[in-house]
């Protein structure tokens, strides 16, 4: 599949060596990943006693810090690595995702629906926070969700073409391990809806994170995520 080729001449960093990281800058690099999943599951209590004014500001930049630092120290600040400008052919790409995720997800849910499942809403402390304040903060947490994934992928295709030397290989069970964690990390916000979290948001990852896939640019990514997740907002 071409998805999993290097047809733009541009390849992932760091899996293959090239830019060389050393072991201590893969540590760093899978922390990002790690705090994310501990501090969702509540194995790390960031903010002890806080109410949810302060838990609801402070929430959003924490899930971007503990990705975007350590993002920012293994490529020593140049995050261009990561962030680019959007081009021309990128829009329709970003467009086209938004638009299959959107009849994906409702597809699903209707699917869900008529087999009996019940489906449930997001009561994350996140999503009460920042549709409270203009979706301004969840802009700031997307970052981190999206570098989540971005980081996450790139340590198991490390690790997998470690051993296997193969290129196509690491790439589609990193992408298939990805979508498993990320659909697993919304349990918490759909009252451990097991069948919710994996079919629709395990599944439904797929379309913001193939513009990464295609054109390994985060910034593509990014922008399909946030149509994704503000565009139920903006609706009556």
């Amino acid at each position: 599949m071409k998805i999993f080729e290097n047809t733009r001449g541009i390849d992932f960093p760091f899996y293959n060596g090239v830019p060389e990281l050393s072991k201590l800058d893969w540590i760093v690099l899978a922390i990002g990943p790690i705090l994310t999943l501990a501090t969702i599951f509540g194995l790390i209590d960031y903010i002890p006693g806080a109410g949810n004014v302060i838990t609801g500001i402070f929430t959003p930049v924490w899930f971007c810090l503990i990705t975007l630092l350590p993002v920012t120290y293994v490529c020593r600040g140049k995050l261009s690595i990561f962030f680019k400008m959007p081009k021309r052919g990128d829009i329709k790409i970003i467009l086209a995702c938004f638009i299959l995720n959107s009849l994906f997800t409702i597809g699903m849910a209707a699917l869900l629906d008529l087999l009996g499942f019940k489906l449930s809403n997001n009561t994350s402390t996140i999503a009460h926070a920042v549709f409270t304040t203009n979706n301004i903060f969840l802009l700031i947490q997307l970052i981190g969700e999206e570098l989540f994934k971005v980081s996450l992928l790139l340590c198991i295709m490390a690790l997998i073409y470690h051993f296997s030397e193969n290129r196509k290989l690491s790439v589609v069970i990193s992408t298939l391990l990805v979508m498993l964690v990320f659909g697993l990390m919304h349990l918490p916000a759909y009252n451990w809806n097991f069948i919710q979290s994996l079919l629709i948001i395990g599944l439904g990852a797929i379309f913001d994170l193939f513009p990464y896939l295609k054109t390994k640019n985060v910034t593509n990514s990014y922008i399909v995520h946030v149509l994704i997740d503000i565009a139920p907002s903006l609706l009556p």
